[in-house]
């Protein structure tokens, strides 16, 4: 495969190689020229071009080389967002409402959870159903049979795609491991039905938030802890890994959002306030796991904001960058912000992202932040591996929803391709995930009588990349 910077390189030198036969013609023209009497009119293509190749070709090779790459690229490759594959409309034991998903670090591999609304003509109306699905000659074909839990709207897939943890909803998690078909992964793990769960890519990692916890019984609002388990293979089981980590006097709802680093040894944790705490705002922390301590320590100090900052993050799989999202900046219309990690400080990298409708009704006044969608509208954003790429999603009104994928270019966030897919009055996503190279997004949507769907896309290229 040739390397971008090679094109450029080979256009100059093509071009200068055109210009030999004209530098040698035009020497021999110039011996002819002093043989010429002086009486002789000189013709006009005796008069040596030389310079004018050469300065032609100075003015080529002194442009910058993006800019031929940007122009190359512009008119042979012209990628887009396509579909890949077949939309995924749940199994044929269930049908998938309310979707949560999770795209594996290829991008071939999806896994979506289906809950059923109470309906006495469905069997096991309270249950969930975690269906994954593989990428195979252009089709979405399920990986082994449903995986069914108590209610559960949360999931989280490993890198390769066989290993998914799921919070069961009856004060467990569940960790399953696919080999010809799905079989549980040790012991259950002790959560609560509203607890975040994040699962490292090595699947060897789980992060499990409760941020309903209370730190003492008069409080009126959930304080929220966090509790990190490592998967023991000699003896089947997950042990606790390092320290139980708390919120502070004055957070709200820590362990709301989490996010592991592909190692599972750097831990973020979102604690997005609550109106009672409206003046504190919300915050999140980076902690990375000291193994002769055996501690979480936390990483630079406080990444803060107004209330709701960090009701999602998203973590690089080196923990060095890390994507914060607060609904109730920008006008109310949603901000994400990227941050950094430079000698123990995280520093803001890249400009805003801002949403271009409001994420928040404002007419509503009983704003629930324990809830998936309690900020009134859909915030979802989902990191690539590097920290360069991100997609998200936000907006209040079904119609008024966007799904776009942003590029970090010269410290500035630019709009990879068009937008994937726009809202309408039908339906509206529900949830995003972004491969390890930020080349596939998936999204699952659901209508407006409750009918899911998910869809996977990919960024296009017509013709191969050099």
């Amino acid at each position: 495969m040739l390397k971008k910077k090679s094109i450029v390189k080979t256009l100059i030198v093509y071009l200068l190689i055109l210009n030999l036969p004209v530098l040698a013609m035009e020497g021999k023209d110039i011996e002819n020229l002093k043989s010429l009497p002086r009486q002789q009119n000189i013709p006009t293509s005796v008069c040596p071009r030389w310079p004018l190749y050469a300065g032609a070709t100075f003015l080529v090779a002194s442009i910058p080389v993006a800019y031929y790459l940007g122009l190359f690229e512009s008119i042979f490759y012209k990628p887009y967002w396509r579909q890949l594959g077949n939309e995924i409309i749940g199994s044929k034991s269930v049908d998938l409402r309310f979707p949560r998903l999770s795209l594996s670090n290829g991008g071939d591999t999806v896994a979506i959870t289906g809950h059923n609304l109470p309906d006495d003509n469905i069997a096991d109306q309270f249950k969930s159903h975690i269906s994954v699905f593989k990428l195979k000659d252009q089709r979405w074909d399920q990986l082994g049979d449903d995986i069914i839990t108590d209610a559960s709207l949360i999931t989280s897939l490993s890198s390769s795609g066989n290993v998914v943890a799921v919070n069961a909803g009856s004060g467990s998690t569940k960790v399953f491991h696919y080999d010809s078909y799905w079989r549980q992964l040790g012991n259950e793990i002790p959560s609560t039905g509203s607890a975040t769960i994040k699962l490292s890519p090595d699947g060897n990692t789980i992060a499990i938030g409760n941020p309903n916890h209370r730190l003492s019984e008069g409080r009126s609002i959930g304080s929220g802890q966090v509790m990190v388990y490592q998967y023991n293979s000699l003896k089947n089981y997950w042990v606790q890994l390092g320290n139980e980590l708390t919120a502070g006097l004055s957070e709200a709802h820590f362990g709301r959002s989490l996010a592991l680093s592909a190692d599972g040894e750097t831990l973020a944790i979102g604690a997005p306030g609550t109106p009672e705490f409206e003046q504190v705002g919300g915050n999140a922390k980076v902690f990375k796991f000291d193994r002769q301590q055996n501690e979480w320590l936390q990483q630079g100090g406080n990444i803060t904001g107004k209330i709701t900052f960090g009701i999602e993050l998203s973590l690089s799989s080196d923990g060095e960058t890390l994507a914060v999202g607060c609904p109730f900046e920008g006008n109310y219309r949603g901000v994400v912000r990227t941050y950094k990690k430079f000698n123990e400080n995280w520093e803001k990298i890249g400009g805003d992202i801002i949403g271009e409708y409001d994420v928040y009704d404002r007419d509503n006044e009983n704003i629930d932040l324990r809830s998936a969608d309690g900020i009134g509208g859909v915030f979802r954003f989902s990191l690539s591996g590097d920290g360069k790429v991100i997609s998200l999603f936000f907006g209040f009104r079904p119609e008024l929803y966007r799904t776009k994928v942003f590029k970090l270019s010269s410290d500035k966030w630019e709009q990879l391709g068009s937008d994937i897919a726009k809202g309408d009055e039908s339906s509206k996503p529900i949830s995003i995930s972004i491969s390890e190279d930020g080349s596939r997004v998936a999204i699952s949507e659901v209508n407006e009588i409750l009918d899911g769907m998910a869809r996977v896309f990919e960024y296009y290229y017509r013709f191969p990349r050099f």
